[in-house]
């Protein structure tokens, strides 16, 4: 995790732990240590399973087979009742590699209703996650449907009978039919599988739920396409999650254009990777030009970059420099650097604060104060 990373995840309200694979924790965000009235201390490598035994619940890492959605009761560190909703998402690396999960945390106590409704309805919430969640059906080669399950009335309001001999794309809204049967169409063409294609339906009584569409090639003896065979599993749930986290992440990231100060990220190289509104202006220059190739170093004398390099060795420090902004100004600035290595490689953090401001307003106040 980049420290631009572990810096938004803290601005935001909602609650977020990493899990590795063995579910102990490896990172928990500023919202959820208020939330659970713990430090860094009390959670870091604590196994989630453990964390909920506090509270007497058992919980069953086999419902993490995929992502999944959970309301529990816990207690926080100092025995306040909480109720939580829990969103889980695995986290899978560029080799394709399960590397553990990242769940989002709401606090819904204060919520009169949700609570009441939780408890009346936990035993129907657990009957549900443990009961499958796929319908499964078969196509022929246009998508027309030849088999669905009986799971497909639960999901959908429809029975088997009502999609026989009619394609899924009849029951999509008309934009996303188009996307879904022009993507089926290629597919088809070449007698290629399809994995986790989403798509948005429309069930029985108008509400719109999105699936993941997995589906493999059936084939004649001849090796010739016949169909495909696969199944839909409701999504709806996870997608919204992810868009209610990409909206807090847009909103934190407006926060830090928002700024007075400059915050700039660099890797170990110094090489700029992220910069905020006012890093850019500083420096004169768009962010994509700010971000593309430039060095931390353009800001700095070859004298500067010397002591900035000295410090450098240290994890964290502040200094006064003079730097260059845009049309070669000389700028007074305090920088903060803060050095954090994450899984990507060591992050530099600088925060710097234009000091010409408070030197102007000094000369200002001199000759009323006589110093």
């Amino acid at each position: 995790m980049s420290p631009f990373d572990t810096e938004v995840l803290n601005q935001l309200n909602q609650g977020f732990l990493r899990l590795d694979k063995s579910l102990a924790v490896v990172y928990a965000n500023t919202a959820i240590l208020s939330m659970l009235d713990a430090s860094q201390d009390d959670l870091l490598h604590l196994p989630f399973p453990r964390l909920t035994a506090r509270s007497g619940i058992v919980f069953d890492p086999s419902v993490l087979q995929a992502e999944s959605v959970h309301l529990l009761c816990l207690h926080s560190f100092t025995g306040r009742r909480l109720f939580l909703e829990l969103s889980f998402s695995p986290l899978i690396d560029s080799q394709s590699d399960f590397m553990g999960y990242a769940v989002i945390v709401r606090d819904v106590s204060g919520k009169a209703e949700r609570m009441e409704r939780f408890a009346a309805s936990m035993e129907t919430y657990r009957d549900i996650a443990s009961s499958c969640a796929h319908w499964f059906w078969e196509t022929d080669t246009q998508g027309t449907f030849t088999f669905v399950s009986q799971e497909v009335t639960r999901h959908t309001g429809y029975t088997p009978e009502e999609l026989f001999g009619r394609t899924p794309f009849e029951f999509m809204p008309e934009e996303e039919a188009e996307r879904v049967a022009s993507l089926f169409s290629n597919l088809s063409s070449r007698g290629l599988p399809f994995t986790n294609l989403l798509n948005k339906t429309i069930t029985k009584d108008g509400r719109e739920r999105v699936y993941s569409t997995n589906g493999v090639s059936v084939l004649d003896k001849n090796g010739n396409l016949k169909g495909y065979r696969g199944s839909n599993r409701d999504v709806t749930i996870e997608v919204e999650s992810r868009r209610r986290l990409r909206g807090a992440l847009e909103q934190t990231l407006e926060v830090l254009n928002e700024l007075p100060v400059s915050v700039v990220v660099t890797d170990e190289d110094m090489n700029i990777l992220q910069a905020n509104r006012a890093a850019c202006s500083m420096a004169g220059m768009s962010p994509k030009e700010l971000c593309s190739n430039k060095s931390i170093h353009i800001f700095f004398s070859d004298r500067e970059k010397n002591c900035l390099i000295d410090d450098l060795c240290k994890k964290t420090f502040s200094n006064v420099f003079n730097i260059a902004g845009k049309n070669g100004q000389q700028i007074q600035a305090m920088i903060r650097v803060t050095a954090v290595d994450g899984s990507a490689g060591k992050r530099y953090i600088y925060v710097i604060t234009d000091l010409s401001g408070v030197e102007n307003s000094i000369r200002v106040l001199q000759p009323q104060t006589g110093y």
